[in-house]
């Protein structure tokens, strides 16, 4: 060697040496493990005056290398893992020595981006122990020689120490997120947070504080204890939409249920089991299945992914996690249980509340339906009734939840449907699937609810009518035990609320029996008087003319009294409703004849009566009989007291309601005029007993009257359309 040479080289070993050092200076700072090895890479790529390189770490549990970053390269080979033998990795990894090849294409595994180049690669040992490799790659005619791979074995020496601390500090900072996580959980399940919000909170705690790509936690439905429900998403998969149901036979998932074991796998695309939600990925991706256990009980799972490889730190950590979740779940079915039961009780003592409230069975029935529906939240509640004049049917009236947007009473017979089930037989009636019970009688608003209960309404042996419930959840044995505690109380409010009903009619009709002995003992007594003096006038003024005026005062006087106790007697009693069934052509005919033939128009210029129907349908017969008395009350005030020379009648059954209006253009009145007039004549007693009867059947009475323009009356009652 000349003395040119040996300076030559010196200087050049020199300036090496001096690389070196900037190096290990660069790299001692970093302590974030892929922006070190990015930085060292590169370096080392500068140092050796080559356009590409990579370096990659050794994974102990798959004996392979993965390639953890590149220069020059893209990033298209990050994360591939070469196993012994492939490339010169996989000779580093095999041999734990230096490696050059000439030509890379005759090397097994090459890759076709490096045809035509010379490559090298040299293992990065710690003590002994390969933990990665070097690679390096130059396009020919450029070869390596010795001099580069103890350049490169020299970098990597002084690597090996900075990814050694690199490891060290991503373990310790794994480990921080870790015991974070689980303090984190920890706290939210002692701060008694709602559990859907607890399960939220915890999955996004976990796809964030230890980084991986998706993370989804899924409860087994305790109704169907094969199926796992999705609670919480995060990640890769957060379309993956809460509520999305997986058979326990399918997914990494469910084998952790069915196995009770932590399930790691290294690539989901290569695991027949995976399940996939969203599609599989497109490169590598590890997953890792832990199981929610309690007292040897699956409640659920926690499923994580990421590309790095899952191990059994990553199984513990979130082993440790399902274990705080499953004592929290436990503890929140525990409290929900709880709430129901506090629930039904409050249910218990409204029921009774409304029950002692008042004694109208419609209002209680409608209170009731509305309170089963508000504290025990059942999606649809009805409370039919047995017909009194017809025991083989029930009438819907009293409804809650979606139900009361039906807007009419119907029927039902007992011989049909679930409802009719429970009040045929007298039985609790329990079905979670109607689509499979062919009794099943879709309601008039079909809102695909899943599961009915019906419960008899029960008294002294007697059948009063079913409380019924429907859902789209399942029904259970506390459901229908609830239901028919309020079921009891229901039967002892519906027959006190009868039994006051009876005891009002029958003081009713003794009142009526008085009131007609007062009317012979007073009234008909008067009456008789005056048709005695009315038969003896005549002759009298033929006597005398100051007998005849006598008598005549004697008739005016009788028939002020008359008229006295006729006004007293009819404010208490007024024509009943004509019953029905009663005999004759009247009674008969239906509502539209017989008011036809209550205002015949007149043909010789006296007043004008119209009548018209529009769309009428039967209504009950006590409805019917108020139409008509109404009709004949008011058409008697329109041509006697107000002098109308026209009367329009209009019967209607339209929008949901039966309806009748009276239209006269007679002198009409003012509330002024209405004060004044009542005290002597029966046009304000009239009035005031429409309104009674329209009220006492559920109607709506309404007037109004101009003076000078005339009147108009409108009665409306709700529409009772039978169930088909």
């Amino acid at each position: 060697m000349t003395a040119f040479t040996a300076v030559t080289e010196a200087n050049r070993r020199i300036r090496n040496e001096r690389s070196v050092h900037r190096i290990v200076e660069s790299i001692s700072s970093e302590l974030a493990l892929e922006p070190l090895l990015t930085s060292i890479i590169r370096h080392a790529c500068e140092l050796l005056e080559v356009p590409m390189g990579s370096i990659g770490l050794y994974d102990p549990e798959a004996n392979a290398i993965r390639i953890t970053a590149t220069h020059g390269m893209g990033k298209k080979r990050t994360g591939t893992v070469m196993g012994p033998g492939v490339g010169l990795a996989g000779r580093v990894l095999r041999t734990c020595e230096p490696a050059i090849a000439d030509d890379y294409t005759r090397v097994p595994g090459a890759w076709p981006e490096l045809w035509h180049h010379a490559a090298m690669a040299v293992p990065i040992l710690r003590k002994k122990q390969l933990i990665g490799f070097f690679g390096a790659a130059v396009p020919w005619p450029r070869r390596f020689n010795d001099r580069d791979v103890a350049l490169l074995s020299l970098v990597a020496r002084h690597a090996a120490i900075a990814i050694e601390n690199a490891q060290r500090f991503e373990r310790q900072r794994r480990r921080m997120e870790r015991l974070a996580l689980i303090t984190r959980v920890s706290r939210s399940i002692a701060a008694g947070l709602d559990l859907d919000d607890l399960l939220r909170r915890t999955i996004v705690a976990i796809h964030r504080q230890l980084g991986y790509s998706s993370a989804v936690l899924s409860l087994v439905d305790p109704e169907a204890q094969d199926t796992l429900v999705v609670k919480a998403v995060g990640g890769r998969q957060a379309g993956l939409l809460p509520g999305f149901r997986l058979n326990i036979s399918q997914g990494i998932s469910g084998a952790a249920i069915r196995e009770r074991t932590v399930q790691i796998v290294s690539d989901i695309r290569h695991d027949k089991r995976y399940f996939p939600c969203r599609g599989l990925p497109r490169g590598r991706m590890a997953a890792l299945a832990v199981p929610i256990l309690l007292g040897g009980k699956a409640l659920g799972s926690i499923n994580v992914e990421r590309q790095a490889l899952l191990g059994e730190e990553d199984a513990e950590t979130l082993q440790l996690v399902a274990d705080h979740l499953g004592v929290a779940i436990h503890n929140a079915a525990i409290f929900e249980r709880e709430k129901v039961r506090a629930r039904r009780l409050s249910l218990i003592s409204r029921i009774g509340q409304i029950a002692a409230g008042g004694l109208d069975r419609e209002d209680l029935l409608q209170r009731a339906a509305d309170a089963v529906h508000e504290l025990l939240g059942y999606a649809n509640v009805d409370i039919p009734i047995i017909d009194a004049d017809q025991p083989d049917i029930l009438i819907f009236g009293a409804r809650g939840g979606e139900h009361k947007k039906i807007g009419f009473t119907d029927r039902l017979s007992i011989s049909q449907g679930i409802i009719g089930a429970a009040a045929r037989e007298g039985r609790t009636q329990l079905v979670n699937d109607v689509t499979r019970d062919p009794r099943y009688v879709i309601p008039p608003l079909n809102l695909k609810n899943r599961s009915e209960l019906a419960v008899p309404i029960i008294h002294g042996g007697r059948v009063l009518g079913v409380l019924n419930v429907e859902d789209r959840r399942p029904f259970d044995v506390d459901d229908a035990a609830s239901l028919q505690v309020v079921a009891d109380h229901l039967a002892v409010a519906i027959h006190n609320a009868d039994l006051h009903a009876k005891a009002q009619r029958d003081a009713v009709h003794g009142e009526r029996r008085r009131l007609s002995r007062d009317l012979h003992d007073s009234v008909t007594q008067l009456l008789f008087s005056l048709s005695l003096l009315a038969q003896s006038i005549g002759p009298s003024w033929r006597r005398s003319t100051e007998e005849g005026e006598r008598k005549a005062d004697r008739m005016v006087q009788l028939s002020s009294v008359a008229l006295r106790e006729m006004r007293a007697l009819i404010g208490s009693l007024y024509p009943a409703d004509i019953p029905e069934g009663a005999g004759g052509p009247a009674a008969q005919a239906s509502l539209p004849e017989r008011m036809r033939a209550l205002a015949p128009e007149e043909a010789d210029g006296g007043p004008r009566v119209c009548f018209k129907s529009r769309g009428w349908t039967r209504q009950s017969p006590k409805v019917e009989g108020v139409l008509y008395r109404i009709a004949q009350e008011a058409l008697t005030n329109a041509l006697k007291h107000a002098r109308a020379s026209r009367v329009d009648l209009l019967l209607a059954s339209d929008r949901g309601q039966a309806s009748l209006t009276i239209t006269d253009d007679g002198t009409g009145f003012s509330a002024s005029d209405l004060r004044k007039r009542r005290p002597r004549t029966s046009g304000g007693l009239g009035l005031s007993i429409m309104r009674a009867r329209v009220k006492e059947q559920g109607g709506h009475f309404s007037l109004r009257s101009v003076p000078g323009k005339g009147t108009t009356i409108r009665v409306r009652f709700p529409r009772r359309k039978p169930r088909t």
